[in-house]
């Protein structure tokens, strides 16, 4: 019985050893981590509002959104990324288009036209089928 307790006993403390040493062969090959904590992110608008949204007709019929014009101002000087989803009622894709502006000036107010596509490639989109507008502004640099 001794000799069955001196031989777990030694196995215990094997085992032991056997952790310690791959916990520290695993501390020398961790990778390097850093993060930049949070950072507050100011609205790329002067006033976080855009101050126009205009449909563009198609110029024949059947009259389909060709286009969105936005108003706005920016809040920095620089250059800005501008994307509009168009959505139906059960939040499905139904238009998209984007535009990139550079050099632009601060609280200078600007008017930009984007083109509408349908997710399957045609030039414009039905205005029955428009329910929701989603307005995404970037500043790129």
């Amino acid at each position: 019985m001794r000799k069955l307790v001196l031989g777990l006993a030694a196995l215990l403390g094997l085992t032991l050893v056997a952790g310690v040493a791959f916990a520290v062969q695993l501390q020398l090959t961790a990778p390097a981590a850093g993060g930049t904590g949070q950072v507050i992110v100011g609205s790329p608008e002067a006033d976080g509002v855009i101050d126009q949204l205009e449909w563009i007709p198609a110029q024949a019929a059947p009259y389909h959104v060709d286009a969105v014009n936005i108003t706005w101002a920016p809040n920095y000087n620089g250059n800005y990324f501008i994307g509009v989803t168009v959505y139906d009622g059960n939040l499905n894709v139904v238009g998209s288009g984007s535009i990139t502006l550079t050099g632009l000036t601060a609280n200078t107010v600007y008017e930009n036209t984007i083109d509408l596509t349908t997710p399957a490639g045609g030039a414009t989109v039905d205005p029955a089928q428009i329910f929701y507008v989603e307005v995404v502004i970037l500043q790129t640099g």
